[in-house]
C-alpha cells in the first residue's frame, strides 16, 4: 500500500477558500451563492472550510462567480511539478 505524503503548504490549494475570496472580491453575498447553486446557506459556509469539492460544484461555482476555479487548481500543480523536477525529484 502506498503512502501518501503530506502536501507541502506551498503546493496546497483550498477550493473552499478560494471560493470565498472571490466571492469577497466580487462583493458578493453568501446568501447570493447559495440561491444561485441553489442550496442551504450553511452549505456554502461548509464548502468555505473544505479543501476540495465536487467537480460538478466547482464547475457551478465557475459559471455563477465567472472564475475559472479550475485554471488556478492546474496552476498549483504546474508549479508544484515544475518545482519538484528542479530539486531532483521524479513523478
Amino acid at each position: 500500500m502506498k503512502r501518501y505524503e503530506t502536501v507541502p503548504e506551498e503546493m496546497s490549494f483550498s477550493v473552499g477558500k478560494r471560493v470565498k475570496d472571490v466571492l469577497k472580491q466580487k462583493h458578493l453575498t453568501v446568501s447570493w451563492l447559495a440561491e444561485q447553486v441553489p442550496c442551504d446557506r450553511s452549505n456554502i459556509y461548509n464548502i468555505f472550510r473544505k479543501n476540495d469539492i465536487s467537480t460538478a460544484l466547482l464547475r457551478r461555482f465557475c459559471e455563477v462567480l465567472e472564475y475559472n476555479f479550475f485554471k488556478e487548481l492546474s496552476d498549483t500543480v504546474e508549479v508544484g511539478i515544475n518545482k519538484n523536477l528542479l530539486q531532483g525529484g521524479g513523478l
